[in-house]
Formats: structure tokens, sequence, C-alpha cells
């Protein structure tokens, strides 16, 4: 990969084209300087979260396998 900068306009789909060329590791790499500019995930959403997984803990029962329901879904 190329480190040196330059100020050439590239359309989206040139974009991606050079991304399908970059190797698996830089893939990861661009992957996660992506996701550290994501957007944040807002306090009451990450409250809602808490609970639910509290919830679980607290009644695992009540929790389904993956198998269990994929075969309700088909």
């Amino acid at each position: 990969m190329n480190s040196s900068s330059t100020n050439t306009q590239i359309s989206f789909q040139e974009l991606v084209a050079i991304v399908k060329t970059l190797s698996v590791t830089e893939k990861q790499l661009l992957t996660e300087v992506l996701w550290d500019d994501a957007l944040p995930v807002f306090e009451e959403h990450q409250n809602i979260v808490m609970q639910r997984m509290e919830k679980n803990k607290q009644e695992p029962e009540r929790m389904l396998n993956w198998e269990m329901v994929s075969k309700t879904l088909s």
C-alpha cells in the first residue's frame, strides 16, 4: 500500500476497485480505521443493552440458541 499523500479526486467505484486490490491485512486495517470514526453509541442505547444483558444473566432460560431460532425462520 502506498503511504504517500495526494489530493487526487476519485469516484466511489474507483475507490472500491482500489480496496479490492488490498491484502486481507490491509482490508482489516482499513476496517479498523473506518470503525474508529463510526458514530458514537448513545448512552441511552448502551443502558438498554446493559439492562438486557443483566436480565439475560438473571433469566438464562429465556434465551434461545441460534439453531432453534433459525428453524423457526425457515
